[in-house]
């Protein structure tokens, strides 16, 4: 719409964002390279203070939810995304339903002597 009493003004481009962002593409890059969950250095909270951002912009940003990696691009990919199938929790239920019957069977032995 064009006014003879507005200014006309050119908004610069933030690919469809509503504001700017706090982090930069290297910011997260690195986030998601020194997570470790529940650590006191490199944990939610630890990166959040250090960055300067909310604990669930951190979890958002090491799940994937927020700052999505393209193909071919060269960010980093969020360390737990591939643990979203199905069958890879399927699997990890399954390798710890046997370590708890393992365990059961040594403290049965135990108990026993």
């Amino acid at each position: 719409m064009n006014s003879p009493f507005l200014p006309s003004i050119t908004i610069p481009s933030t690919k469809g964002l509503l504001h700017e962002p706090k982090l930069t593409w290297d910011q997260v890059n690195e986030i998601r390279r020194r997570y470790v969950p529940h650590s006191r250095t490199f944990g939610l909270k630890s990166l959040s203070e250090e960055y300067g951002v909310s604990i669930n912009n951190i979890h958002k940003i090491v799940r994937g939810q927020t700052w999505r990696v393209s193909k071919g691009d060269e960010n980093v990919p969020p360390p737990f995304v591939e643990l979203r199938t199905s069958q890879q929790i399927s699997k990890a239920f399954s390798r710890l339903a046997e370590s708890c019957d393992g365990l059961l069977v040594e403290q049965r032995r135990m108990h026993q002597t």
